[in-house]
């Protein structure tokens, strides 16, 4: 996703098949309905953690992923080809079938979680 826009459809599409109503939503994230509302239609823009509890709440992870990985999810991406999406220029159709991609996501069995493990850090020590 790369507006405002977009990633407004996204969060409402997750709404709708939720069946929650702003109220609820809001109640449930800490904020107003309305600054739900706003949020949820792209005419207002949320601070970082606002936008990660409404993701998490309906479901969704937000993630920042490096460019090369974000475009295979674009149109004409290798993701959104093996996934058999036509993922054309319009705004509306592009955020329609990324949704049918999550919702085909979340229906997979989920792989075990790897823990990576990482080596000890070495604090220094500080010359007496």
């Amino acid at each position: 996703m790369k507006t405002l826009a977009e990633l407004a459809q996204v969060l409402e599409s997750a709404r709708k098949r939720q069946k929650l109503s702003y109220k609820a939503l809001a109640a449930r994230v800490g904020l107003t309905p309305l600054a739900v509302r706003q949020a949820l239609s792209g005419k207002s823009a949320l601070r970082a953690h606002n936008l990660m509890a409404l993701a998490d709440e309906l479901g969704l992870e937000l993630m920042l992923l490096p460019k090369g990985v974000a475009r295979s999810f674009q149109p004409g991406g290798a993701a959104a080809d093996s996934a058999g999406l036509d993922m054309g220029s319009a705004s509306p159709a592009y955020v329609s079938q990324l949704d049918r991609l999550l919702k085909t996501l979340a229906t997979d069995s989920p792989a075990p979680e790897a823990t990576p493990s990482l080596p000890p850090t070495d604090s220094p020590e500080k010359d007496r």
